[in-house]
């Protein structure tokens, strides 16, 4: 009776094991859940005819499941028995606007992959539709400016000069400022005489403190000083540089403080260039950013201004297969972003853009094929199942300064809002690659 029994056991034993062949999955129970949860603000529905999409796919590229999303509300998507721990939560943002060839629906399609259980992702909202503006003509008067006083600049995000003019016979400086300004952002305003090697400057905090568009300050206001510092690059290019503060009183916390470009004039190169840095600690801590190109090129970030930029890139490079790419040389990086791109979809008529964003941890694969798309977002948007022939690939590569895995800041590429400089105040070098 006992050897009947045990028989019985060990056949039971047999019949419940189940092989990768079999129809039924082998792993019920083994990742037994699986959540993310997204919310979209109201402020983003700015746009009448949009569609905004979240789904989950698995490693084979197999839609889970799908939503289209909506303005204000926090979806939660469970998944059970699953199997797997390589899922890929992607986000679609679709709209219509002014392209390169006029109206054109944009789409923007952002993957990131082997996602971690119960992440909440909160999209910032991109389009800055909760920002106010001044009114455009802004004058900034500045009385009582001392005789050698040879520069007045107002910096801003942009490398077209604000025009300013001098009248040293009244000992007056104005600055006139043709466009709009962020209410949410400090100003900074930067003096020079000839006399000194130092700026003076003033911090205007938000909201700008305009009378009928104008602003009037004295010169005994401008108590920031700036010292020149030298950078030096590591070769001659096409260098871009920009320089920020930290400015704790304004809801937008970053202080534009300088930004320029160096060998942009072949005649003239060089391979440095002295910034006015400020040392008043109401500005600290500062952000340093150079780069040659969006495109082919490299970039660096940094807390400390550096004496000489050191970089050493990996030589980042790859291919391209349709809907597949591979990637290699990718010794020493913590994330890379592979992104495909269509310029320009023809389709019923109509033109469409689209860009296909994926990010990835180098340190697992070197490869990744485009999911599929949720039946439903293709019969809302027919165009997407249009993706077998892209435009080309952009390959971008970063290494983190502090101890970052790909775990810990790919996440924040889709919910940091609250600081947009979260990755330039860990400090990077990065690398980036077109490929087509």
């Amino acid at each position: 009776m006992k050897n009947l029994f045990a028989l019985s056991l060990f056949l039971l034993l047999i019949s419940t094991c189940r092989n990768e062949d079999d129809d039924v999955p082998s792993c019920p129970g083994e990742h037994p859940s699986f959540e993310v949860s997204y919310t979209i603000p109201t402020s983003e529905n700015n746009h009448i005819d949009r569609t905004d999409w979240t789904f989950v796919s698995d490693a084979n590229g197999t839609v889970l499941k799908d939503y289209r999303a909506d303005w204000g509300t926090t979806k939660r998507m469970i998944l059970t028995d699953h199997c797997t721990e390589d899922l890929d939560f992607s986000i679609v943002y679709a709209r219509d606007g002014y392209g390169f060839e006029g109206l054109e629906t944009i789409v923007e399609i952002n993957t990131l992959t082997s996602v971690e259980t119960g992440k909440d992702f909160s999209t910032p909202n991109k389009h800055g539709s909760n920002r106010t503006y001044s009114p455009p003509g802004l004058r900034i008067i500045i009385n009582n400016t001392p005789e050698d006083l040879e520069e007045i600049s107002f910096v801003r995000n942009s490398l077209n000069a604000t025009p300013v003019s001098l009248d040293h016979d009244n000992h007056i400086g104005y600055i006139s400022i043709s466009g709009s300004i962020p209410n949410q952002k400090p100003i900074f305003v930067t003096t020079k005489r000839s006399s000194e090697t130092i700026q003076r400057g003033f911090i205007m905090p938000p909201p700008p403190y305009f009378y009928n568009n104008e602003l009037t300050l004295d010169y005994q206001d401008f108590t920031v000083i700036s010292e020149p510092q030298t950078v030096r690059f590591p070769y001659l290019e096409n260098w871009r540089y920009e320089l920020y503060g930290t400015y704790e009183e304004a809801p937008i916390k970053d202080l534009y403080i300088s930004h320029g470009l160096i060998n942009e004039d072949s005649t003239q190169p060089a391979d440095e260039v002295t910034l006015m840095v400020p040392n008043d600690s109401t500005t600290t801590p500062i952000i340093f950013k150079a780069f040659t190109s969006y495109g082919n090129g490299v970039g660096m970030s940094t807390t400390t201004l550096p004496e000489q930029i050191e970089l050493a890139p990996s030589g980042l490079d790859g291919n391209l297969n349709s809907r597949s790419c591979d990637f290699f040389n990718t010794e020493g990086l913590d994330l890379v972003v592979a992104s495909w791109y269509y310029f320009t979809i023809n389709y019923e008529g109509r033109k469409y853009r689209c860009t296909w964003n994926v990010y990835l941890d180098p340190t697992a694969t070197s490869s990744y094929t485009l999911p599929e798309l949720p039946v439903a977002l293709l019969e809302r948007l027919p165009f997407l199942s249009e993706l077998d022939n892209p435009t080309g690939l952009h390959l971008c590569g970063t290494q983190f300064s502090g101890p970052s895995t790909y775990r810990e800041v790919s996440p924040q590429y889709f919910y940091n809002e609250s600081d947009r400089f979260w990755q330039e105040r860990i400090g990077y070098q990065r690398e980036c690659v077109n490929i087509e």
